[in-house]
Order: structure tokens, then C-alpha cells, then sequence
């Protein structure tokens, strides 16, 4: 019986509908890899009264070299989370997105780098800033704040996209099914970059972005997240990414002299690359008033580590 109880409880945590035809997407109890792809750009206040505006990349002979204070804006799409014994597919029905913006807090050079050569070390921090004017003039807002940095949305019928105007692409990915809103919140939470030297050509631009972050949020009130460790830092976060960063091809493509181009991609840079959660549930006792109450809503809680 005990088992069967447990059996239960699982399908009542992670086979939990929302209220719309769709589900949402899930997660196993024990580690899960998310596979994503993402777009991103940089955006800089130039001190001018108007605010943080989108970096020209157009150039690529000259690409701009970044900044403390500058926030890289982005998009992403999360295309399967594997558990231990089964998977969760990105659908046509059931599609998993994101946003994040993350601000240069310090420059660095490294000598020793990405394998052995000369880089450069960004270290990033949450955005002081929510809203943001592209290179068409069209201005948006992230909706993220304070410690937050990213934040997954849940579809029922948005299909991802990454070849309209950036205001456009962006605010597509945000919905009222907010799936896991994740920050800065503990001292061992970091985001840091390694790129090749400043003012290499986008089309020969490389780096490696290093994710550790808490989960802040969670849709479904009955899931914690145990502590992980990123064995290429060595911190113990919620949640870790370690995601290879080059330009993107399709912006290199539309912005390679060739006019007669089109349809391509406005985003600059691009990533793909796996993300880890550990995923926890509460003691038996509370499942009972926790599926009631999510039978029909869907919750969110503010997250703390344990």
C-alpha cells in the first residue's frame, strides 16, 4: 500500500494540469537536464537621458567592446527536460520559454583563460534596469526585478520565435503561466562569462557562460529543489547552466554585406546548452490540501534554499 500511496503522490506532483487544455510542462523528483536554445543582444545607457539602448553590432569589422553596466537581453527555449525515467518534449501544445537580463558588473582580463589563451572574464549580476530601446526605437519591458534574472513562461499555443523585431521576439515569449522565476539570491549564487579578446569579429566570437542561480519561484507549490553542485565552479546552487556562447549565425548572415538577405534573425548572439534542477517533494501529509488546491489554479510560493 505504501507504495502504491507513493505512486500517488507522484502522479498528483508532477501530472498536475493548469487550468487551461494544456499541461504544463514537468519535471521528475531527482536531477533533470533542461535542454534549451537561446537569443541574446547588450544593451547600454549612454548616460543621455534615454535610457539603456541596444549595442550597434551591424558592423562586424568593429564590434563593440563591452562595459560594466552594460545587460545582456535574451530569449530561450527549453526543448526537453530529461529525469532519471522519462522525458518532457517541447510541443506544439505544451512549449516551455524564457526571458532573462543579466548586467556587466566588472571586466577583466584573464591570461589564462579559455584553453590556456587570453580572455576576458565578465562577471553579471540582476539587471538594474527593466526596460530597454532597440536600434527601430521600439522599447520594452523585461517585468523582472530585484534579485530576479530569469523567469520561464508556460504555453498552451506561442510558438517561439527569434526573426521578428527584438521587442517583438521578446515580449512573445511572456504569458500569465509563469513557470519558475529563478536570481541572485544566495551569496553562492554567480553568473560569469569568458569570451575571447574584446574586438575579435562576431563571426569569430566564442565564449562560455557559467549559470549558478536559486529558484525564487515555482509554479507548483508542492516541488522543492535540493542543492546541486556545478562541477566546473564547485558552488552548491539551485539551479546551474554551463552554456557555450558564439555569434549568431543567422544575424552574421544578415549583416555580411550582402543586401539582398532577409528574414533573419535581429538576436546576436546565441547558446544551447543543458541546465540542471533537482527536484524534491514535501512530506506525505501535505499532499492532500496541496492537490486540492491546485486543482484548478496555479500556485507560486517564494523559494529558500533548505
Amino acid at each position: 500500500m505504501k507504495k502504491i500511496f507513493n505512486l500517488m503522490i507522484l502522479l498528483l506532483v508532477f501530472a498536475v494540469t493548469a487550468p487551461a487544455v494544456h499541461a504544463f510542462p514537468t519535471i521528475q523528483v531527482g536531477d533533470n537536464e533542461l535542454y534549451y536554445t537561446n537569443r541574446e543582444t547588450v544593451f547600454r545607457d549612454y548616460g543621455d537621458g534615454n535610457g539603456y539602448v541596444e549595442l550597434d553590432y551591424r558592423n562586424l569589422a568593429s564590434a563593440p567592446t563591452l562595459l560594466a553596466g552594460d545587460i545582456f537581453i535574451g530569449t530561450l527555449k527549453v526543448q526537453e527536460i530529461v529525469g532519471d525515467t522519462s522525458s518532457w518534449f517541447q510541443g506544439r501544445t505544451d512549449q516551455l520559454t524564457g526571458i532573462f537580463a543579466m548586467e556587466i558588473t566588472n571586466v577583466t582580463e584573464d591570461v589564462t583563460g579559455l584553453g590556456g589563451d587570453f580572455s576576458v572574464v565578465l562577471e553579471l549580476g540582476a539587471a538594474s534596469a527593466n526596460t530597454f530601446t532597440t536600434l527601430e526605437n521600439e522599447t520594452f519591458s523585461t517585468g523582472l526585478s530585484g534579485d530576479e534574472v530569469m523567469k520561464f513562461y508556460a504555453h498552451d499555443s506561442v510558438v517561439w520565435q527569434d526573426d521578428g523585431s527584438i521587442k517583438q521576439d521578446f515580449e512573445a515569449q511572456i504569458s500569465t503561466s509563469e513557470w519558475m522565476t529563478l536570481g541572485m539570491v544566495e551569496d553562492t549564487d554567480y553568473l560569469t562569462t569568458h569570451i575571447t579578446p574584446q574586438g575579435t569579429s562576431l563571426d569569430q566570437f566564442i565564449g562560455k557562460s557559467y549559470l549558478g542561480l536559486s529558484v525564487m519561484e515555482f509554479w507548483n507549490a508542492g516541488v522543492t529543489f535540493g542543492d546541486l553542485v556545478d562541477p566546473e565552479v564547485g558552488e552548491t546552487v539551485d539551479f546551474y547552466a554551463n552554456s557555450e556562447l558564439e555569434g549568431h549565425d543567422d544575424f552574421i548572415e544578415e549583416n555580411d554585406g550582402d543586401s539582398t538577405t532577409t528574414g533573419k534573425s535581429p538576436w546576436v548572439f546565441e547558446s544551447n546548452d543543458p541546465a540542471y534542477l533537482n527536484a524534491t517533494v514535501p512530506e506525505p501529509g501535505t499532499f492532500l490540501l496541496f492537490g486540492a488546491g491546485l486543482l484548478g489554479c496555479s500556485a507560486f510560493v517564494r523559494r529558500k534554499r533548505s
